[in-house]
């Protein structure tokens, strides 16, 4: 089927929010969320999708998490929701950066679920790194032996000293592309 990837869905099956989180982000927006996000139904996101052009979503979210309103998901959760929507969804791993030793171990729990990616976001767990920490590079090097795609989302903070008032400055370490 052509059409759009939404390369973020996160559907309410999978906690990646706190729905009253959400809802009170929408209402400061002024902005009304959707059907089935208040319904918290899986077979009218499939029918809004299909109304937006949506061909396949790409489920990445977190763990590890520490911050209010944010939820920690597993890789079963995502692996599960995948397989139960088959055709429509491509699934993301999720690792916990704060132990780099154990998320390059998750990377092959990851491929297990036939998951073909991870979504790492240093900014947002209990040890705050920026994405280029040398603490971080195995796990991107173990991702690209793997052959596995790395998402990142990038906050204003995640390249920042907490606390500083210093400008902002990304560098990098790579793109990982899936061939």
């Amino acid at each position: 089927m052509p059409g759009v990837i939404d390369f973020r869905l996160r559907p309410t099956a999978i906690e990646a929010v706190e729905h009253d989180f959400v809802r009170e982000i929408l209402r400061k927006m002024k902005v009304k969320g959707t059907e089935s996000f208040e319904k918290l139904s899986q077979d009218l996101l499939l029918e809004e999708m299909d109304a937006a052009g949506i061909a396949i979503g790409v489920i990445g979210s977190r763990t590890g998490t520490v911050k209010p309103g944010f939820a920690s998901t597993s890789n079963e959760d995502i692996a599960n929701f995948v397989a139960d929507h088959s055709g429509r969804f491509i699934g993301f791993g999720v690792i916990d950066s704060s132990d780099p030793a154990a998320a390059c171990d998750e990377l092959d729990r990851v491929i297990e679920l036939g998951l073909v990616g991870i979504t790492i976001e240093p900014s947002q767990v209990a040890v705050r790194m920026k994405l280029d920490d040398k603490r971080l590079y195995p796990i991107y090097e173990k991702a690209q032996a793997k052959n596995l795609a790395v998402f990142t989302a990038l906050w204003v903070h995640t390249s920042m000293t907490p606390g500083s008032n210093s400008s902002i400055t990304l560098r990098p370490t790579s793109l990982i592309l899936r061939s």
